[in-house]
């Protein structure tokens, strides 16, 4: 049975938490240590978590971070769409269109614009998800100076 979730990090559990370690670590190279550190120092109370659970194993997961922008001395509120994945053995079940559905949905519910980062490989998938590129150079800096694209939802 698949069960959907959004939570936010306060309401958390602390094994919501080590299954999102697991499934990161399934994907990218830095170790448990390193997203825990990584976690303690970027993930603030009110960041939303949306979990995809098959039975009691988490499959599929995205970040959406509370942030803030200034332009012209004016405070913008919108997420950064910091992580999506989906486990790989559940990837070729079109999953990751259901997580984009619940990130839009939760993205909209909130009346916020948000913004994320990725490779040229992953624009098509997100502009299908009604994603706009907005500028072919924008980094940040914990992306280690990796070029990505910038794509901007709910504008």
């Amino acid at each position: 049975m698949l069960n959907i979730y959004s939570k936010k990090t306060i309401k958390l559990s602390k094994q919501n938490i080590q299954d999102i370690f697991k499934l990161k670590n399934t994907h990218w190279k830095y170790s448990i240590s390193e997203q825990k550190k990584f976690f303690q120092t970027f993930i603030k109370k009110r960041d939303i978590h949306n979990l995809m659970y098959f039975k009691n194993e988490l499959i599929g997961y995205t970040l959406l971070r509370n942030s803030k922008l200034v332009i012209n001395k004016k405070k913008y509120d919108y997420f950064h769409f910091d992580t999506l994945i989906i486990k790989k053995k559940f990837r070729k079940l079109k999953l990751s269109n259901l997580q984009m559905d619940l990130n839009n949905s939760v993205i909209k519910l909130h009346k916020k614009p948000s913004v994320l980062f990725c490779n040229d490989n992953m624009v098509r998938f997100y502009k299908k998800k009604n994603w706009t590129v907005i500028n072919k150079n924008l980094s940040l800096p914990y992306l280690r100076g990796k070029m990505k694209k910038t794509l901007i939802f709910n504008f």
